[in-house]
């Protein structure tokens, strides 16, 4: 089976767990569908940020640390836009579940 072209995005040479899953062979496969939501319990979403904009449903809570935006970045950041990370299934679309059990130090 042959692969298709590793992401152009920024990041993605550092992001050495998506060579562990075999990603460049898996969305050979597929890249996932909108019609699939990924549910991430976290502290909220950055709805404006360049990687999420226009991928989540509902109103998520704004971000106040970074890290609901980093977690659902890499489950589905837009990926192959020359920016930031690719994202697992690019195709998704994303659910925020904010929880109150997360802060500034997890």
């Amino acid at each position: 089976r042959q692969t298709i072209d590793a992401p152009n995005d920024v990041y993605y040479a550092n992001q050495w767990n998506l060579a562990k899953l075999l990603m460049t062979q898996a969305w050979d496969i597929s890249k996932g569908t909108p019609a699939v939501t990924i549910a991430v319990l976290d502290t909220g979403i950055d709805v404006v940020h360049e990687e999420m904009a226009g991928r989540f449903s509902g109103s998520p809570a704004p971000d106040d640390n970074g890290h609901g935006t980093g977690v659902a970045g890499v489950a589905g950041a837009a990926t192959a836009n020359a920016k930031g990370v690719a994202g697992i299934c690019q195709l998704c679309t994303h659910q925020l579940l904010q929880s109150a059990q997360f802060d500034r130090v997890g």
